[in-house]
């Protein structure tokens, strides 16, 4: 029988634990194994959102535990802010390298996406719904100093990756996808907790991948999620589609027509979609059709679509804390959203003479 480990951290006990090569003040909120040859303490970073609880072996604490006294919590603030430092200035030159670079332009799979950039406001089409949007959301005419930032950790830049490739070669997403962007940012708002008792906590801690970390409140996620989905469904076919999908979106969105309308009105369209009105009607969201590939593309524009955007300081900060918070669910959960190229199926040969000939 293996030795029974001596000196474990009782549950309860408050320290500071390392998290992304800096310490943060934490909490063994429980210990698995107690009794074992190496315990396993749950440790909950204080005001984090449990998502950001870990699991830390007893053999790892001497590297990640720090005892939590005034003194080390004053030296991982200095050691926290000193990294933060640093990594703004690293940012800076490599975005100053890029823009040197003559002929090249940093691009995501979402750039190449056959969509047409063009300003929020002036894309036609949009109309009434945007402008009732940001009229509500108290948007202002003053010029925004606030930019937001966006880096998806790799696993989902790997999906983005893989998502390119694939329709290149003539694949396309299985649709409806096995989850929809809606039911993704339903669970995201589930895992928030958000509940009659919590609906006043004022605030929770969301990390930025950066290493920063700001403070929000439960409420303004949830809100803002919902926001996403809704900017999903109104930006779609401009701005997230390949030209290879624009066909298959078509056909979607003329068969729930035919079922909603009847026998007589089953007939295929025989050009793509080119206005936002056909997208966003009522009878068809393709946030209820389309799946995590789709929801990243859009993440990856939104610093983009924020500046072109007339919405004031506090409202960009507020959906970027929340898209920041999104990005650590995906990030986590991106395995049980999508199962790689079996979410995908090869185009039949019909399907890419058609879309040639309107081409």
């Amino acid at each position: 029988m293996p030795p029974r480990t001596k000196n474990v951290y009782a549950a309860g006990t408050l320290i500071l634990c390392k998290h992304k090569d800096v310490f943060y003040e934490a909490k063994i909120n429980d210990v698995k194994d107690a009794g074992g040859p190496d315990p396993i303490y749950v440790v909950h970073y204080q005001g984090w959102h449990k998502r950001y609880d870990e699991e830390i072996p007893h053999s790892k604490t001497d590297e990640m535990f720090r005892e939590s006294t005034k003194e080390n919590i004053v030296q991982a603030k200095v050691e926290r802010d000193a990294l933060t430092k640093k990594k703004r200035k690293s940012r800076a030159e490599d975005d100053e390298l890029r823009k040197s670079e003559t002929g090249s332009r940093t691009t995501s799979p979402s750039d190449r996406a056959g969509s047409h950039p063009a300003s929020i406001a002036s894309v036609k089409g949009l109309g009434k719904a945007v402008k009732r949007k940001a009229t509500e959301a108290g948007h202002s005419k003053e010029p925004k100093q606030l930019e937001m930032e966006m880096m998806l950790p790799k696993p989902l830049r790997h999906i983005l990756v893989d998502d390119n490739d694939l329709v290149a070669r003539h694949n396309l997403a299985k649709l409806p996808a096995r989850h929809s962007v809606r039911d993704i940012v339903n669970d995201y708002t589930k895992s928030l907790g958000l509940s009659e008792e919590n609906t006043r906590v004022d605030e929770v801690v969301v990390e930025y991948d950066n290493g920063t970390t700001t403070d929000t409140s439960l409420t303004s996620l949830v809100c803002s999620a919902s926001g996403l989905v809704d900017y999903f469904d109104v930006l779609f076919a401009y701005q997230l589609l390949y030209k290879q999908e624009r066909l298959q979106l078509q056909r979607i969105i003329d068969e729930q027509k035919a079922s909603t309308e009847g026998p007589t009105s089953k007939r295929r369209r025989k050009e793509p979609v080119s206005t936002s009105s056909e997208v966003t009607e009522d009878e068809f969201k393709p946030s209820t059709v389309y799946g995590l590939p789709h929801l990243l593309r859009l993440l990856t524009r939104m610093p983009t679509l924020f500046k072109l955007s007339n919405w004031n300081d506090h409202l960009i900060k507020m959906m970027s804390n929340t898209i920041h918070d999104f990005v650590v669910f995906l990030n986590k959960n991106h395995t049980k959203y999508h199962n790689g190229a079996t979410d995908y199926e090869e185009a039949s040969a019909e399907y890419i003479k058609q879309h040639n000939q309107l081409s």
